[in-house]
């Protein structure tokens, strides 16, 4: 079982800028209708189709995971 850890999102945010993030935050990964992202993965699918992701091929890969992140890492409940 793993240890369970709470962030200070300001701490997070503060970490992230000392090593060159200018953006940085935290989101719960909340069930959505099948998923946290699945409102929008069609959306996703026709940009991806349309030739938008270029030369990031990743970002069709395991898109089951990136709509269900609970598919990746069982138990997850918020997103970096």
């Amino acid at each position: 079982m793993r240890a369970m850890h709470s962030v200070d999102p300001e701490q997070l945010q503060a970490a992230a800028r000392r090593v060159g993030f200018e953006v940085a935050g935290v989101a719960p990964v909340a069930a959505l209708g099948g998923g946290w992202f699945a409102p929008h993965v069609e959306r996703l699918e026709a940009w991806l189709a349309a030739g938008f992701g270029a030369d990031m091929p990743y970002l069709a890969e395991r898109l089951d995971e990136r709509v269900v992140p609970e598919q990746l890492l069982p138990g997850v409940r918020t997103a970096v």
